[in-house]
């Protein structure tokens, strides 16, 4: 068994011989937990994969469209609909495995045939009756053997090319004239996607009780969207094993520490708020693993230069608090902050400033201590 680092990120692991070779009893134990994954994706058994996984067992794989899955019931619908696009769907593994030192994580070189045969929903892909080949990596972490998490990794580009069948379009004549047009439009409606969601930051002298606790939205002069009266705040935290880490802010016009924070725009509801605040202020979606919390927070009206616009019957500005799983994406600060802090959660309570938040946090900290917190969808 020789030493080699895990998937570049220097763990110590060691190999496991195929099957008929000598194991510890750990590794016959994560053997036969490989070779169920296997036969139940093979037999199309997805009680008996799902049987494997931790309740609150988290999925990252690049197919997915809006990031990682949390729950056995979203891994199995995710499932699902790959076992619907690929009839004949097949998995074998290319030995060999590898196992950490610690026996708590697997590396499962694979490979994959199939046809696509259905449509693939999300993100909608028509049936082409292609054949399909790819092979790949996942990561799992255990824990008393279940799996709690799968990390997937796989080359998409080469992937999405033999499902779409692109290649043709893009050797020459009209349809390379097409294909290469929409992706024009495509890339002008992102850039100016992301010029309208450009907001100028100024400094403000509005109510000095509550500043800039109000996030993004107080310090914004020019935007396109009318101010809605609520406001959001959104935890970012990552799980592991071991841990649980919070992303703590710091403002670059303040300079004290906060959660992602900001105002509600036109019609949008608070969750719509809270995924739109997550994308620009720490650069990832949040479509499919935010979690909505009941903490709750109040905020006067006077800390808003558009408090004139909702009328005399608005005296506080409602604040609605979410968390969202941010997995192992990157996040990528703003303008509006300088630093970004992955904390646990004891030092994170001691760099927060405002209550609300350091409320929030012991909220949304008992929830991930449950089963399998509740996801909005």
């Amino acid at each position: 068994m020789n030493d080699a680092p895990l998937v570049g990120d220097g763990t110590p692991v060691k190999q496991i011989s195929p099957p008929g070779g000598k194991h510890t009893s750990n590794e016959t134990a994560i053997r036969l937990l490989v070779d169920d994954i296997v036969s139940a994706w093979n037999d199309r058994d997805l009680d008996r994969f799902i049987g494997l996984l931790d309740e609150s067992v988290v999925w990252d794989d690049p197919a997915m469209l809006y990031g990682p899955t949390t729950g056995r019931v979203a891994v199995r619908k995710f499932s699902e609909s790959i076992l619907r696009a690929f009839s004949d769907f097949s998995y074998r593994i290319r030995e060999p495995i590898c196992v950490a030192e610690s026996g708590d994580r697997v590396v499962i070189p694979w490979e994959i045939t199939a046809t696509h045969t259905g449509l693939f929903d999300p993100p909608g892909f028509a049936p082409t009756e292609q054949p399909l080949t790819m092979q790949g990596v996942d990561v799992l972490e255990l824990t008393d053997m279940k799996i709690t998490r799968i990390d997937t990794f796989f080359n998409v580009l080469a992937a999405t090319e033999q499902v779409l069948r692109l290649k043709p379009f893009l050797r020459g004549g009209i349809s390379k004239v097409f294909v290469l047009w929409l992706q024009k439009c495509r890339a002008y409606w992102l850039r100016r996607s992301r010029r309208v969601r450009t907001w100028t930051v100024r400094r403000t002298s509005h109510s000095s009780q509550h500043p800039t606790q109000l996030g993004s939205s107080t310090n914004r002069s020019e935007h396109t969207g009318m101010r809605a009266p609520f406001q959001v705040l959104v935890i970012p935290f990552r799980c592991t094993a071991a841990r649980v880490q919070f992303a703590v802010l710091k403002r670059s016009d303040a300079g004290y520490w906060q959660f992602v924070a900001g105002g509600g725009e036109d019609d949008e509801t608070p969750l719509e708020a809270a995924q739109r605040e997550t994308k620009e202020e720490i650069g990832i979606d949040a479509y499919q693993r935010i979690i909505k919390l009941d903490s709750m927070a109040t905020v006067p009206k006077t800390c808003f230069a558009e408090a004139n616009s909702w009328g005399g019957d608005v005296f506080v500005v409602p604040e609605h608090c979410f968390a969202v799983d941010v997995g192992r994406y990157a996040l990528t600060v703003s303008r509006e902050h300088t630093e970004l802090r992955w904390a646990e959660y004891e030092e994170a309570i001691s760099l927060l400033r405002w209550e609300s938040n350091r409320n929030a946090l012991w909220e949304v900290n008992e929830r991930l201590k449950r089963p399998k917190p509740e996801l909005v969808r």
